[in-house]
């Protein structure tokens, strides 16, 4: 436990130095167009809060993550296969390929582990970069909702999930559309569920471009389509098991799970109303107004997820690519948002995350840290 508070505190110091330096920077949001933000000397930040979760991440031994083990069996079983084989493996290509490559190299598991850290951390933090309005409480969250923890269990999703990000910055900021889509293809080189994003994509574009009555037309079209998949979701679960499709997650379990108004979803319908109420004041616009309308779309997404996860567990997989940004959203809202004694409400936000990053770690079996070498 004593590793994960030294992250925790090590991600709060830094806005407090923040504060002492004063440190300002240009990022560039899209062709064009330049935000003036302050950063506040936000890149050694980053990067040392980075290189220690990579540490964490990468380090770490077999009995660290309830999937680490099974990944571990994995690499040694595809060490021994030839380059023409891997095609036959029943995981994605990517992942086997990356797996092969290591261990032709002289690589072993632990050198493995860094490497799949160092692209899904990287990833993420450099979503957090270019979008977040406060980078420090984007990573706290990353913390607190549990995706850290996440990411050293479901790794291959994770690896995917950073390409994701990047795609949704080119398709949604700088409006390089066919960018977008090659990166999404990329990703589900490491896992499959990559694909629902391409509809995502595809959805919000054609729904953005619908006004008034068409606008609203289009929402109810897509619940009412998202609604009837549920209700026919057992026929689908029959059918692929009559044919003896079986994922290896063997995440198509059906029956309540957990109570339908988890903390999480509460969490996500509160800041829909917030982005309501802040498009209302119009404190956004141009391409930060793209970004967010976007975001608020995958929350939403991620509300329906959340409730269809409480009978069909599969979605719990599917909804990480549309709850993570929520790690950027809510502080993007929280900038702007006119709240008095702002800084209390920062400091509850931050005990509460970091509370519940500490006490949600044993649910992730990755309690206690073990270094790789014992």
């Amino acid at each position: 436990m004593l590793v994960y508070v030294c992250i925790f505190l090590l991600v709060v110091s830094f806005p407090v130095l923040s504060n002492i330096l004063q440190v300002k920077q240009q990022i560039c949001f899209c062709d064009g167009f330049l935000l003036s933000k302050e950063k506040k000397n936000t890149k050694v930040g980053m990067a040392i809060i980075a290189i220690a979760m990579i540490a964490v991440a990468g380090m770490r031994n077999l009995s660290v993550g309830y999937d680490t083990r099974t990944y571990f069996l994995i690499f040694s079983h595809l060490k021994n296969m030839s380059f023409l084989q891997l095609e036959d493996f029943y995981m994605e290509i990517g992942w086997n390929f990356l797996n092969k490559i290591v261990s032709f190299l002289g690589g072993n598991f632990t050198v493995f582990l860094i490497i799949v850290s160092t692209i899904t951390i990287l990833g993420i933090f450099s979503f957090i970069y270019k979008t977040s309005d406060d980078v420090y409480l984007s990573i706290l969250l990353f913390l607190g909702l549990g995706y850290f923890a996440s990411s050293m269990n479901v790794m291959r999703q994770f690896m995917a999930l950073s390409f994701v990000l990047s795609a949704i910055y080119s398709y949604v900021l700088e409006e390089k559309k066919l960018k977008g889509f090659v990166l999404v293809l990329i990703g589900i080189l490491f896992h499959k569920t990559c694909l629902l994003m391409l509809p995502v994509f595809l959805s919000f574009s054609i729904f953005r471009k619908t006004k008034g009555i068409s606008k609203i037309l289009v929402g109810f079209l897509m619940i009412f389509f998202g609604l009837m998949l549920l209700v026919f979701l057992d026929n689908v679960v029959y059918y692929i098991d009559l044919l003896g499709i079986k994922s290896e997650e063997s995440f198509f379990a059906t029956g309540k799970t957990h109570s339908v108004l988890s903390l999480n979803l509460i969490i996500k319908v509160f800041f829909s109303f917030i982005y309501i109420v802040e498009r209302k004041r119009n404190v956004f616009d141009g391409c930060r107004l793209n970004l967010m309308t976007f975001l608020n779309f995958l929350n939403i997404i991620s509300c329906v997820f959340s409730v269809a996860t409480v009978f069909y567990p599969l979605f719990s997989r599917f909804n990480i690519y549309f709850s993570l940004p929520l790690i950027v959203f809510i502080p993007n809202l929280l900038r702007n948002f006119p709240i008095k004694e702002k800084k209390i409400i920062y400091g509850l936000i931050w005990v509460g995350f970091g509370f519940l990053f500490l006490i949600e770690l044993p649910a992730k079996s990755v309690v206690p840290w073990v270094p790789f070498f014992l």
